[in-house]
């Protein structure tokens, strides 16, 4: 072999390393960069007029921790078993989905107690944990912790 050809060579295994370490560190930034939704909830009080405080609502915020955004295309109660309680009427907050969640922002869905109550003191009656989701376009389901809405809440009237 020649010199040229042993130059050659070492050229091309340079190359090859270097894209292939490339690719593996896009790789690696994509996992720390890309979108990263956290969930949490919360209790919401909108004001009705003036300064009188409406009815308390249950407030799901998405919060978008990655630099990259993220699509949201759903959210609600996950029951265990998979059912979900959702809000279907458009009532739920400004926000309507799908809604593209840029990195370092946040989004916020309401749903009153009241609707999320009545829905499991029909068909759980004894409570039920749920746990609060927002769905995401790449990365599925995104869950806040699991609470029991029901435990030591008294209906009103």
């Amino acid at each position: 072999m020649g010199c040229m050809a042993i130059f050659t060579l070492v050229v091309a295994i340079v190359g090859v390393v270097t894209g292939v370490a490339s690719l593996v560190w896009q790789a690696v930034s994509w996992t720390y960069e890309g979108p990263k939704v956290k969930v949490r909830l919360a209790t919401s009080f909108p004001v009705v007029t003036g300064s009188q405080l409406g009815d308390p609502h249950y407030s799901v915020t998405a919060v978008n921790i990655g630099r990259s955004p993220v699509l949201l295309n759903g959210w609600g109660f996950e029951l265990p078993g998979g059912d979900s309680v959702v809000d279907l009427s458009g009532d739920a907050g400004a926000i309507r989905l799908p809604w593209t969640l840029e990195g370092g922002h946040e989004a916020q869905f309401f749903m009153s107690y009241s609707r999320l109550h009545g829905t499991l003191e029909v068909h759980h009656p004894n409570g039920v944990k749920v746990r609060p989701f927002v769905s995401t376009a790449t990365a599925g389901r995104r869950y806040a912790k699991a609470f029991d809405p029901l435990k030591g809440w008294t209906k009103p009237g």
